[in-house]
């Protein structure tokens, strides 16, 4: 029986801007096949046209006298992304047949029809999917920690690729990042590949108790009480409901009331006859005035994704904001216990009772909870990658009873994790951070150690060094130790007297207001839609 041997068809991503690609099938003398290709609305390929269209078209029964095949398929451009189904037949009609076939699966166990090759059937099929371009934002932010560091103003460099192609080509980038006027900023080192990061936004379902789990671990805030109060269950308290961000369900620890089992179930705000400086709770309790009150988070570690969202991607070590903790992790969860080992050292000639003996603590496992924990049920596939996953994560720390059914941002860190979350594999060489040098000019003359000058901004107390005619550097230009925070005229001061002419201009040395961050970048694989790729300017400058 003659065989076809190979089917040689470049199944990668097609541009949205359209390609043809050549293919050629391998075989034995004489043998036959069928081919045709449809795509995503089910039109024919027509190889004598090149075009597509609803009439069905396929290469019949053709013959290959000479043992290789050769043609090529034009794809046209697209608006919005495609997918082509091509199926080679080796009729056995015509006494011909695939070579074995050797199977290829997903990560799910569904079949990868493009990296499998042969058939056990006359049948053998590929897919190749077409996707519109995507844009990549480089921009410098300030990473998880938000406003703790500071606002920048961010200027980006955009690059466009295909969804989830590989591109060879090294693309070089500019961006700039510009503190408040304000504000100064330095480079304490260069920036790293590590501190580039990107965030997607996913949806909490419900939340799923560990047996066992404390539920009320942090504290949410805490007040007095305005007055006494006995066998009663509304308390009135010396700070307001809302200040507190207080909720019902919220435990109350309050006098001899300490094991979190006194719940608030109304709030002032919500119910009538009551104001916004009172909550109920669910049991009768007596209290002195000015006790304090503890209020604490019900919250859970363990947390399904939404049905409208998904968990892949996720994983140990990606930072979460949202709920009690922001910018947690998810972590795994594991409970140990601990017990007294007593170990003797044994002598022959002693008796056991008589022998010194050590007292260790042995630590057992007990309950065992991954970070992500994916559901059986098989993940959905969208254009060849994984759309959606449902499962359970879990943190470091509770998250808030709150959070159920809303959305939260996950932060991934690093080259793997970008890739796992975003399917943007890029590779970043020769990042490099610069200041831009400011200048400003003395607004008088001095000969002393009060410097001022037309505008205080880019200077940070103890950092910035200034340099001026009239400044002897020769064993190092005077620092700066106060005065700075001023977007305009000021007066600076330095470490030594100088003495300056009016109108001279001042450069400042170490400090700044612009940072510029260069590097190159190359993408073994761009995301499946618009990704920002962001440089943590908090890692690698300091803002004062």
């Amino acid at each position: 029986m003659k065989k076809i041997h190979k089917f040689n068809f470049n199944t990668e991503n097609i541009s949205q801007n359209g390609e043809t690609r050549e293919f050629s099938i391998i075989s034995d003398k004489f043998a036959v096949f069928s081919l045709e290709i449809l795509n995503e609305d089910g039109d024919y390929y027509n190889f004598k046209t090149k075009t597509f269209s609803s009439e069905k078209y396929r290469i019949d029964n053709y013959v290959i006298t000479n043992g290789l095949y050769k043609s090529a398929v034009t794809f046209p451009a697209v608006t919005d992304s495609d997918h082509y189904d091509i199926r080679l037949w080796a009729p056995n009609i015509y006494d011909t047949k695939h070579s074995d076939y050797v199977e290829v699966r997903n990560e799910d166990d569904s079949i990868n029809l493009n990296a499998s090759s042969g058939s056990n059937s006359n049948l053998l099929a590929k897919k190749i999917f077409q996707y519109i371009n995507v844009e990549v934002e480089i921009i410098p932010s300030v990473g998880f920690i938000g406003t703790d560091w500071g606002a920048i103003t961010s200027v980006a460099q955009t690059i466009t690729g295909n969804a989830l192609s590989t591109n060879s080509k090294k693309y070089s980038f500019t961006t700039t990042a510009t503190v408040a006027g304000d504000k100064g900023v330095t480079i304490i080192r260069q920036p790293h590949v590590d501190d580039i990061y990107t965030i997607t936004q996913r949806q909490y379902g419900t939340a799923v108790e560990i047996p066992g789990e404390d539920l009320y671990s942090f504290i949410k805030n805490t007040s007095v009480t305005s007055g006494t109060g006995s066998s009663a269950t509304d308390i009135t308290l010396d700070d307001t409901c809302t200040t507190l961000r207080l909720v019902v369900g919220d435990a109350v620890v309050i006098g001899d009331y300490t094991d979190k089992t006194l719940l608030i179930t109304h709030l002032g705000t919500d119910t009538g006859g009551m104001t916004d400086y009172q909550i109920r709770v669910n049991s009768s309790i007596t209290w002195a005035n000015d006790a304090t009150v503890t209020f604490y988070y019900k919250g859970y570690y363990r947390w399904n994704i939404h049905a409208d969202s998904s968990l892949h991607g996720l994983s140990t070590g990606v930072t979460i904001n949202g709920g009690v903790k922001p910018y947690t992790k998810l972590s795994n969860y594991t409970e140990t216990s601990e017990r007294e080992l007593e170990i003797y050292y044994k002598n022959p000639s002693e008796k056991l009772s008589a022998l010194p003996k050590t007292t260790l603590s042995s630590f057992e496992k007990g309950l065992h909870y991954p970070a992500i924990e994916k559901s059986t049920i098989k993940p959905t596939y969208t254009s060849g990658v994984i759309s959606k996953q449902l499962g359970i994560v879990t943190h470091l720390e509770q998250q808030t009873v709150a959070m159920a059914n809303q959305t939260f941002k996950a932060y991934a860190y690093g080259r793997d994790k970008i890739n796992d979350l975003t399917y943007c594999n890029a590779i970043f060489t020769n990042l490099k951070a610069e200041l831009t040098e400011v200048t400003t000019n003395t607004s008088s003359a001095i000969s002393n150690a009060n410097l001022a000058v037309d505008d205080g901004s880019g200077v940070i107390n103890n950092i910035t060094r200034v340099k001026a005619i009239g400044i002897d550097g020769t064993s190092g230009y005077p620092l700066i130790t106060a005065g700075a925070g001023t977007d305009g005229a000021t007066t600076l001061t330095m470490d030594s007297s100088q003495n300056i002419e009016d109108n001279q201009i001042v450069t400042l040395l170490g400090t700044g207001s612009v940072v510029t961050i260069t590097g190159d970048v190359e993408f073994k694989r761009f995301p499946v839609e618009n990704t920002s790729l962001r440089l943590d300017v908090s890692k690698f400058l300091l803002m004062n």
